[in-house]
């Protein structure tokens, strides 16, 4: 099944697929092995997947969680959750401090940290001023409430149970990771170890954004003049 899912994406050049894991009443209810978890890997497009039984009251914003990076891919997560959400929607924007990170106490910061400041600024400036964006489109997503935030990885503890932890405490509706369909030409896995470790961790929903440098070659672009 997950296979001719796979050649439906293909053939129908689908941005999204939607899908429902719920896993095997009174048995392991992980999603790894399931036909879903081969979608994901393979299909090379963002996926939602639903693992809640209803999805999110519509009478309230919905909260979004993106696992965030330097790389393209956690761009077009970051891209897909604005697609996703709907006025008033709540996005957290989140990078891991891993636990010898310098936190900025007396003005001190890694590089890594500042990077991630100076990419996530220019997003910003461009929601709330089209001036600030070449293209203006991302003026019309700011209505959701955005926020970059800095968690901390506790002593002992992964970053993905940081983050799984993080969206826990917030009551996500949705965590977002990204990858890229260049991974497997490189011959790395299709999903990276710390992404997919968020997936099999948190119980929720789900969304794993796939950059395609065919179709979302506007996101590298942008970033290389940021």
């Amino acid at each position: 099944v997950g296979v001719q899912l796979c050649n439906d994406i293909q053939s129908a050049k689908a941005s999204f697929i939607v899908m429902g894991f719920q896993g095997r009443k009174g048995k392991d209810r992980h999603i790894a092995g399931s036909n879903v978890m081969e979608v994901l890997q393979r299909g090379k497009c963002s996926a939602i997947v639903f693992r809640e039984s209803l999805p999110p009251p519509v009478h309230r914003p919905w909260k979004f969680v993106v696992s965030t990076g330097l790389n393209v891919a956690a761009t077009k997560a970051f891209i897909d959750a604005l697609r996703l959400s709907r006025k008033g929607d709540i996005i957290h924007v989140v990078y891991v401090r891993p636990f010898l990170e310098p936190s900025g106490c007396g003005g001190l910061e890694s590089g890594r940290t500042q990077a991630l400041r100076k990419k996530y600024e220019g997003f910003f400036d461009g929601l709330h001023d089209a001036k600030n964006w070449p293209s203006g489109k991302l003026v019309k997503f700011g209505d959701r409430d955005v926020q970059l935030v800095f968690a901390p990885q506790g002593y002992g503890e992964g970053i993905a149970q940081a983050l799984v932890r993080y969206a826990d405490n917030l009551e996500a509706d949705f965590v977002m990771v990204g990858t890229s369909a260049l991974r497997v030409d490189k011959g790395k896995k299709p999903i990276g170890s710390i992404s997919q470790q968020i997936i099999m961790e948190f119980k929720g929903n789900v969304i794993v954004s796939s950059y395609n440098p065919d179709t979302d070659a506007a996101i590298a672009t942008r970033l290389s003049v940021s």
